[in-house]
Order: structure tokens, then C-alpha cells, then sequence
């Protein structure tokens, strides 16, 4: 019998590192989304996380060459995983790998040119961290997303500052709930029986500037939409 009650599952990023850990995360998804309605978490890939760091520290001292090659860095892993990933789960590989390759470098772009505007200015805040930081989980989402449409699964990509509104301290900010679980609400009828899959750690201000809930920070992010989902 088909439980139309959520169940919300969270991956980290060592589970997302490989192309074969991400078809066994795919495999997993898609096994509970045929039993319940189900919502997914999901955090930056491998080390996404420390080379964007270290990356906003590059062009924070002007060193512009420095901080494209860790981008790159978190792109070339990105697309390995998922590109291959991808062609195990369909039979024309390599248009399909051409797709994961274009869809992580329009995601990028936006980050090459903020790293760019951070090196001319050698501003290095927590805000703009934030920020940096976000691209990680919206690379992973977006894969998961795409594996799970490819395994034959009605996913969609959804960023969770589109629903964890927070104050504005950044690095360590702090959800408003009611105002989250509001918003929650409100995108569940849009999800309707698709599987959201979505970014942790993220959240944005009342006035639209992106946020990082801290140190497990993507855990944190699960646990908020099991309650605002009245999850199993």
C-alpha cells in the first residue's frame, strides 16, 4: 500500500562522491518513493564545499587564476559523477553526459563571475561566503534531480532558500519557523506526488540574501522540512 505521508531522506556529500555512490543514492530514492511520498536533502558533492572556501580565499587576495582552477576543480567532479552516472542509466551516453556537462557550467558561471568581482574589490564576508557556498548544494540537487528523471522518477530541484527564510546571521543564521513552515506549505501543493529534491545547509533573508545554517547545517535542513511536511 502506497503511504502518501512523507518520508524525508538526507545524503551528505561522501555519499554523493562517485558515480557509483550516486546511482546507489538514486536506487535508494527511488525504492522508498515507490513505497511513500517522498522529499530529499542532499549536501555539496565530495569536497565541493572546502574548495569553494578555499576558492572565495583565492580571489579574497587577488589571485583570480587560483580561484578559476578550484572552480573548475568543483565542476570536473560534478560532471565526472553525474555524467558517468547518467550514461549507466541510459542508452544514449554521450549526448546525455553533454547535458550534465552544460547544465554544471551555466551553474558555475554565476559563481566565476562573483569570485571575479570578490578579487577586484578583496572583500572576503561572511555574506558573500554564504553565497559562494550555496552552489555546492544546488550542483548536487540538480544531479540527483536529473538522475532520478533518467531511473524513471517525476524529481524536481528545489532550492531550500525557497522555504528556509532566516535572520541575517550569516555563517550561522537562524530559521524563522513559521514563516519556513508557511512556505513549505505552500510549495507542497505545487510538488504534488514529485520528489522534491533539495539543497541543504541554504536559506535566504526576508529580503532575498542567501544564507548557511552552520556546522550541519544540511542535517538541520532535513529535519526542518520533516516537520513542515508532518513526515513519518
Amino acid at each position: 500500500m502506497y503511504d502518501k505521508r512523507y518520508t524525508v531522506l538526507k545524503f551528505g556529500g561522501t555519499s554523493l562522491s562517485t558515480p557509483e555512490k550516486l546511482l546507489r543514492v538514486v536506487e535508494l530514492i527511488k525504492k522508498q518513493a515507490d513505497r511513500t511520498q517522498t522529499a530529499v536533502v542532499v549536501s555539496a558533492m565530495g569536497k565541493s564545499t572546502d574548495k569553494l572556501i578555499e576558492a572565495l580565499n583565492a580571489a579574497s587576495s587577488g589571485n583570480r587564476e587560483r580561484a578559476d582552477q578550484l572552480v573548475n576543480e568543483v565542476g570536473d567532479l560534478a560532471c565526472a559523477s553525474g555524467a558517468k552516472a547518467l550514461k549507466e542509466l541510459t542508452d544514449d551516453g554521450t549526448k546525455r553526459q553533454k547535458e550534465i556537462t552544460s547544465m554544471v557550467k551555466d551553474l558555475l558561471d554565476p559563481l566565476r563571475q562573483l569570485l571575479f568581482g570578490v578579487s577586484l574589490v578583496r572583500e572576503n564576508s561572511a555574506q558573500t561566503m554564504d553565497l559562494i557556498l550555496s552552489f555546492g548544494e544546488r550542483i548536487s540537487a540538480r544531479i540527483v534531480a536529473t538522475l532520478l528523471i533518467e531511473k524513471g522518477a517525476d524529481a524536481l530541484p528545489v532550492d531550500s532558500c525557497d522555504w528556509t527564510v532566516t535572520d541575517d546571521n550569516f555563517g550561522d543564521a537562524r530559521v524563522q519557523w513559521k514563516e519556513s513552515a508557511s512556505r513549505i506549505q505552500e510549495l507542497m501543493d505545487s510538488w504534488q506526488s514529485r520528489i522534491p529534491v533539495n539543497t541543504g545547509f541554504i536559506g535566504n533573508t526576508r529580503d532575498g540574501r542567501m544564507t548557511t545554517l552552520g556546522r550541519n547545517g544540511s542535517d538541520y535542513t532535513a529535519t526542518l522540512l520533516a516537520r513542515g511536511l508532518n513526515a513519518r
